[in-house]
């Protein structure tokens, strides 16, 4: 009874397999994730029926009398198997009809790699297909050979086969899926447990041969949500990026100078902008953006008068961030082909005026964002107009076709040409050393382990330094009382003043401060991450970025009052 709950459950992860392709070419703005959890449902729902379906059939016998193999016959021509059997044979049927057809006559929209998975899905599709289709036929023939006499006692053998094909169809289904780059990825990295290399996270851009910060989006987040989205991220870089810039270019744009003059609730969180983003409307265009010829992607944009309000306390127009982000302002970041990540494979954009960045957070954080602390930022900000917290100018969701949803927030670029070296300090000094790349200059981030082997501290005046070390101190008791840690200090060394720097007293440097990464919550994954790394490392786990807030504050702390500033 089992072993045919098993085999059902085989059928529907490859039936809903052909079917979210279906979905995906058809519409691919649809999330998949959201798909996922009704193919679990169905799943669930099509094995307890199998499960129950047997056990009243066999509820008339008092002890089992039937060999294995009879039992496996009757229950595939009158239990659930084959009509299981059914669905997967018509969506496969399906979903290799419709993947041709988009070879054929949509072929010259659709990059090589996107071509050879279509390709493969048809031969994957193909082989189980035949060996399902070959075994059913055989018990089919089998039991009614019972009735007809048409398959006599020699053609036993095939039977036997037909039965190790199914104890085995696991086996050769993973075999076949492996075949896909990214079910292979994620093999190894089941296998091996090791930090994944952003294959096709290639939404990341260059800045003057410097670095990305850190987040927590990885290359498999998205293994269910679309079939093609791993193998089209890679030519769709300069496309995404097109898509990211081009999409908040024109919110901001329908936006204008509307702020608005009401004052702030906490209600305002909960109010979503969604805006269609047609590409014939785009006045940059990339020969590379067509997405199966979708007319239009979607931006959406969360709590737009908060943000508003934070930009009108920053004195910030709309118009400086409309022009640096325009498509036609970043032709560079737009085409390059290099490509940089932070240690936790995190996605910046930088525009190339150096004055704005996007960043790719995750769905969690952007959750965290919105319903616990951005109320209460707003507020802290308000409160503390000298602040080093980072400012964020603005929450997007982006759905283009062919990608997983994408959730960023804008903020001001902290990194300028005239920085000419940066830190990035914690407290802790647990893999806290530089990654330097092998190509052109090397600004930053330098951290906690380069700042402590440089023997660098920065001296302002005394009274400056007591101002600066009671900003920083307002901010991470923020911090620490909405639950947020590992959050990172900015310094930036330049050699003329800038905004908002500082003058060394011995030296002719100018110091800029900026507190970045602050939507790190200490969920329940971060206090297991500190569990491991306590029996990793025992007490050295003082020393690593993964720590209560209570905790990490006080480290962070004394790191800034004893080893930052003379």
């Amino acid at each position: 009874m089992f072993f045919t709950a098993a085999i059902t459950g085989v059928m529907c992860y490859n039936m809903f397999l052909c079917l979210d392709l279906i979905i995906t070419l058809r519409n691919p703005l649809i999330p998949g994730k959201d798909r996922m959890k009704i193919y679990h449902i169905l799943a669930f729902i099509m094995i307890s029926a199998q499960v129950g379906y047997n056990a009243y059939w066999n509820s008339k016998y008092n002890e089992c009398k039937l060999e294995n193999k009879d039992y496996l016959y009757e229950v595939w021509n009158y239990g659930m198997l084959s009509i299981v059997y059914g669905g997967y044979i018509t969506t496969a049927i399906i979903s290799v009809g419709y993947s041709i057809y988009k070879l054929r006559t949509k072929g010259k929209y659709i990059n090589l790699a996107t071509k050879e998975y279509l390709t493969k899905h048809i031969k994957y599709i193909i082989v189980l297909s035949f060996i399902w289709s070959w075994t059913a036929t055989n018990f089919w023939l089998d039991y009614n050979s019972k009735h007809l006499n048409e398959f006599d006692k020699d053609h036993k053998w095939i039977i036997t086969i037909s039965l190790i094909l199914i104890n085995i169809s696991g086996f050769i289904q993973a075999i076949l899926r492996n075949w896909e780059k990214s079910f292979w990825v994620k093999s190894k990295q089941l296998c091996k447990r090791k930090k994944l290399s952003a294959v096709s996270s290639t939404l990341s851009t260059e800045i003057s041969g410097s670095m990305i910060f850190s987040s927590d989006f990885k290359e498999t987040d998205d293994m269910w949500n679309m079939p093609t989205s791993f193998i089209m991220q890679e030519s769709l870089k300069g496309g995404a990026t097109l898509c990211i810039l081009l999409g908040i270019h024109e919110t901001f744009k329908m936006e204008g100078q509307a702020y608005y003059s009401t004052p702030i609730t906490e209600s305002d969180i909960k109010e979503v902008c969604k805006h269609k983003v047609y590409f014939s409307d785009a006045q940059y265009k990339l020969p590379i953006i067509n997405f199966y010829s979708f007319p239009y992607f979607i931006i959406e944009e969360h709590c737009p008068k908060i943000f508003c309000k934070l930009r009108e306390l920053e004195d910030l127009e709309i118009s400086k961030i409309i022009e640096s982000l325009h498509p036609e302002n970043n032709q560079k970041t737009l085409l390059s082909v290099h490509q940089e990540l932070g240690g936790s494979g995190s996605l910046f954009i930088f525009t190339e005026d150096h004055k704005f960045a996007v960043k790719i957070i995750t769905p969690k954080e952007r959750e965290f964002l919105k319903k616990k602390l951005l109320f209460k930022y707003y507020q802290h900000i308000e409160k503390n107009r000298y602040s080093f917290l980072n400012r964020l100018l603005g929450l997007f969701t982006m759905k283009v076709p062919g990608l997983a949803p994408l959730d960023m927030v804008v903020f001001p670029g902290l990194v300028d040409d005239n920085v000419e070296k940066f830190y990035d300090l914690k407290g802790s000094t647990q893999n806290r050393l530089s990654t330097r790349p092998d190509y052109g200059f090397f600004k930053g981030p330098y951290k906690d382990s380069d700042f402590i082997k440089d023997c660098c501290r920065f001296s302002l005046p005394q009274m400056i330094t007591r101002k600066v070390q009671n900003y920083i101190k307002k901010d991470v008791k923020f911090l620490m009382a909405n639950g947020i840690m590992d959050y990172s200090l900015i310094v930036c060394i330049s050699k003329s003043q800038g905004e908002k720097s500082y003058k060394s007293t011995y030296k002719n440097e100018w110091y800029r401060f900026g507190i970045i990464d602050f939507l790190g919550e200490y969920s329940f994954k971060r206090k297991a991450e500190y569990i491991s790394k306590f029996f990793r490392y025992g007490s050295r786990v003082k020393m690593c970025s993964v720590m209560n807030p209570q905790n990490y504050y006080n480290r962070f702390l004394k790191f800034i009052k004893e080893s930052v500033f003379e």
